[in-house]
């Protein structure tokens, strides 16, 4: 049995030779120029010893993700980007360019044949292999420094003499600086009610070190950022002038509002005390609250512990049933005697623990409200 799983695997790895057209896991020496950008290069031309490095291509590998190749040109990547390569026959210590063979991309994969061309037909001895990266110089990216509020972005001096950007509660200002791995300082400076600066004039200000979120509660505000990288560049942004109201915020619905079907509101702003309706304090989930569709108006009251106050009125009637059907869950007026229909999905009505399933036509014995929800 042993003999029979030897030979089997021996014929296995035959054919994998067949159809690969290569040895398995073959490797074969090669030279490498490892001294950046290497010029224009001729037949004939030297290349120094610091300039080339000793390595083994990896046949049908591609180039750039071969350790053995990439190592060795770990410290030029650091200030350039890899296009592709130039392949030359070179002698065999890869000290003389005897001639050029091949333009490739960088992901290349060289195979046996391939290799065998380039190297030539004189023997290992005789001749081999120059690999040469083509490089383009990476270009740094700017300094930048950016503030932002919600979703509005200043990545610049932006203050025009006017407060003309209001948030209602508070507000949250982050800024951010790029390249994020440039080293150096991002600074911010938070002037409040009238006060402002022109862009000469930033660089005299108190700047305090940015440690993460900044929180802007009610009033005015002009928020400017400084930035500086290792190398000592500079750049300033500034928001323009923000008026942040210190009033609760209710939302979802609208002073004056009329609505069908239970309503849900939200409620948000700094240091909330309370929300009443009609009087009667609340519970918010989530800072929102549903009221049960009554067919009367409604009396909302926001109010924070700054004394901060908004008020809203709105009608909450009850859903019509005058298209006969049952769409959404909430509470119906129904008619004795009209046929309605339930909407898709699975139903259950008030005082009754029956599930339906949609689509269903019915019909009430006696007309009044039945409250519908979904499953």
């Amino acid at each position: 049995m042993r003999k029979r799983w030897k030979g089997l695997l021996c014929l296995w790895m035959a054919l994998l030779v067949l159809l690969s057209g290569q040895s398995v896991w073959a490797a074969e020496p090669a030279y490498l120029y490892t001294a950046g950008q290497a010029g224009t290069l001729e037949a004939g031309q030297s290349i120094q010893a610091e300039d080339r490095a000793s390595i083994e291509i990896e046949i049908g590998s591609s180039l750039n993700g071969q350790s053995g190749i990439m190592d060795a040109l770990s410290g030029v990547l650091s200030d350039y980007d890899l296009d592709g390569w130039t392949v030359w026959r070179a002698d065999s210590g890869g000290t003389y360019l005897n001639e050029y063979k091949a333009d490739l991309p960088a992901n290349a994969r060289i195979d046996d044949s391939d290799y065998q061309s380039y190297k030539g037909d004189n023997g290992a001895n005789e001749s081999s292999i120059l690999l040469v990266p083509k490089l383009t110089e990476k270009v740094a990216e700017p300094l930048g420094v950016t503030i932002t509020i919600g979703d509005q972005s200043w990545s610049a001096y932006s203050f025009s003499g006017a407060w003309d950007h209001t948030y209602s509660g508070r507000q949250t200002a982050s800024i951010s600086v790029s390249p994020s791995d440039g080293g150096g300082t991002c600074q911010y400076y938070l002037a409040q009610g009238s006060e402002s600066y022109a862009e000469s004039d930033l660089g005299s200000l108190s700047w305090v070190n940015y440690g993460g979120a900044i929180s802007l509660i009610g009033g005015e505000y002009i928020l400017y950022a400084r930035a500086e990288d290792a190398d000592g560049n500079v750049v300033y942004a500034s928001t323009d002038g923000i008026v942040v109201s210190s009033a609760p915020v209710i939302s979802g619905v609208t002073d004056g509002g009329v609505y069908e079907g239970d309503t849900t509101f939200t409620v948000d702003g700094a240091d909330l005390e309370s929300v009443t309706v009609d009087g009667q304090e609340v519970s918010l989930t989530n800072n929102s609250y549903t009221i049960i569709a009554d067919d009367l108006t409604h009396r909302i009251v926001a109010r924070n512990s700054a004394g901060g106050e908004t008020v809203c009125e709105i009608t909450v009637n009850k859903k019509s049933s005058a298209t006969s059907e049952i769409t959404d869950a909430g509470t119906y007026t129904l008619a004795a005697g009209t046929a309605y229909t339930l909407g898709n999905g699975r139903w259950m009505v008030s005082g009754d623990n029956t599930v339906y399933e949609g689509g269903r036509s019915f019909y009430v014995s006696a007309g009044g409200e039945y409250s519908f929800q979904k499953q």
